[in-house]
């Protein structure tokens, strides 16, 4: 007898193992994939929500007139120079909308949970606004706090 060749058990079981040595690694490469679809997904969402946030602190940073009677929570109106501005919580659409004279421009559709402004003054006479923004779907609460450049110009006392 010639024993130069595999007989047809051991080839059947060499096929079976190599089978299933090839699904756990399709099966651990799919995981491997939905994880980093997912992870991807999330970073993708928070620097959405911060770029939300820091547009709305860019845009405060500079204000010179804020009106405190529309600010205790979902709004805030204030100018810069001759432009008027309006950065308000939409609570039909789960927005954030920018308004510059007029124009309004909405960010963040059916993402936002809630938008509140604290405004205070501070001891240098500038306003600080302090910024609570959560997201739905997303555990974290966004805060941020701004100290405007510039001295107030017209002063309400609250």
């Amino acid at each position: 007898m010639n024993n130069k060749g595999f007989t047809l058990i051991e080839m059947l079981v060499g096929i079976a193992i190599f089978i299933i040595l090839i699904g756990a690694v399709l099966d651990i490469f799919a995981f491997s994939m939905k994880s980093y679809n997912y992870s991807y997904a999330q970073i993708g969402q928070v620097q959405d929500n911060r770029q939300i946030l820091l547009n709305i602190t860019n845009n405060l940073q500079n204000a010179t007139d804020i009106d405190p009677l529309s600010s205790p929570f979902q709004e805030i109106r204030f100018s810069i120079g001759t432009d008027s501005y309006k950065i308000a919580f939409d609570t039909n659409n789960s927005a954030v909308t920018f308004t510059k004279n007029g124009s309004i421009k909405s960010v963040g559709q059916k993402k936002i949970e809630y938008l509140i402004f604290t405004p205070s003054i501070t001891t240098e006479e500038r306003w600080r606004i302090d910024i609570s923004l959560k997201f739905k779907n997303d555990t974290n609460i966004y805060r941020s706090s701004v100290v405007t450049l510039n001295k107030i110009t017209n002063q309400v006392i609250f």
